[in-house]
């Protein structure tokens, strides 16, 4: 026999079937930094990506050039403006004003053309953030004129159609003149940015490495410090993992996950896709009837594919489909109360929920 609760999650009994088959870490982000550092223990460099959890780092990828400005790409490529004019492999030359997609393998292209959108050669792209449509929001390292406009180092600047409109204005907020703007991400709270040297924000003090929450209104709270942080390095940028979404369920659910036999003692698992469009991947957790936490993980991909054939645990066994983007896992659904299921504690991924979007 074979019971669904909700769509997410599978229980398969041997009789009914032939043959046998965290919560989120709020350190979690990733960064670069200016110069060669040792964070947490481990060195890093400029041309590193460092991934950053609960104060451990880890070079996740060597960019072939130092990092000026750091985002994250819907689809899972970074998002890079160089530090200093780059001349990488393949006779690509980057400046500081452009902007380069890198992709998992190093694979490099040029994302957005500085000279052509009326950046100023002087100037430098030095903080920037890609939202799940892919629109660009960035900061610039001196103030510079473009388009008509003027902005100033601790602006925010939407790029959007080829044009850029203002969407922060430091100095209305409380940025002192002398600091610069030199990273920035989004949360649910508002905006994080990072500055390059101690500033004091409203009746909050700054520094180096702090990432800042703007509040609104001239409001600013200190969002995450890393005590050991070292004195002279400064962040040049740092990107927050997407939240992930759901696999839809109820009517909401082209396809509920289901369960049929594939042959040899095999099943075969399908679902709908996630709601959240940024995820690309799914995991397949398994765990035993009668204990309904903390499931193991079966498969940490399915390639991006809605289905996959498993060969299941001996016994009575329950499955569910977790949708994943490039750095985080979703959600594992909803218990029968409505309330969230936990994380696996043997967990693909960190855990980040999107808005509901099932």
């Amino acid at each position: 026999m074979t019971t669904m609760l909700r769509c997410r999650i599978l229980i398969v009994t041997l009789t009914g079937l032939a043959g046998g088959v965290p919560a989120a870490h709020a350190g979690l982000f990733h960064l670069a930094v200016d110069v060669p550092a040792n964070l947490g223990g481990n060195d890093v460099a400029p041309a590193d990506v460092v991934a950053s959890s609960d104060g451990v780092y880890v070079v996740e990828q060597t960019i072939g050039f130092p990092i000026g400005a750091l985002a994250r790409l819907p689809d899972g490529r970074w998002l890079v403006a160089p530090a200093e004019p780059a001349l990488v492999a393949g006779g690509g030359l980057f400046y500081p004003r452009d902007l380069v997609a890198v992709d998992g393998a190093g694979t490099m292209s040029l994302y957005l053309d500085g000279a052509a959108a009326g950046i100023p050669p002087e100037t430098a792209i030095d903080a920037l953030a890609v939202d799940s449509d892919g629109i660009i929001a960035l900061s610039f390292d001196i103030p510079t004129s473009v388009q008509g406009q003027e902005f100033g180092p601790s602006d925010i600047v939407v790029y959007l159609g080829g044009m850029f409109s203002p969407l922060f204005d430091g100095a209305g907020e409380g940025v002192p003149g002398y600091a610069n703007l030199t990273g920035l991400d989004a949360t649910s709270a508002g905006p994080l940015m990072t500055f390059d040297v101690p500033s004091s924000l409203a009746a909050t003090e700054s520094l180096p490495g702090d990432l800042m929450l703007w509040e609104g209104a001239g409001a600013w709270s200190l969002f995450l410090r890393d005590a050991a942080w070292p004195a002279a390095a400064h962040l040049r940028d740092f990107v927050l993992p997407a939240a992930a979404g759901t696999v839809p369920g109820g009517e909401n659910a082209t396809i509920p996950l289901t369960v049929e036999p594939a042959g040899g003692g095999r099943l075969l698992l399908s679902w709908s896709a996630s709601c959240a469009s940024g995820d690309i991947d799914y995991e397949i957790y398994e765990g035993v009837v009668g204990s309904f936490s903390d499931p193991l993980p079966i498969a940490c991909s399915t390639f991006g594919l809605t289905s996959m054939v498993i060969a299941p645990a001996p016994g009575n066994t329950w499955y569910l489909v977790v949708p994943r983007n490039a750095a985080v896992e979703g959600s594992y659904g909803a218990r029968s109360d409505g309330s969230e299921r936990p994380a696996s504690s043997s967990a693909c991924l960190e855990q980040s929920l999107a808005p509901a979007c099932d």
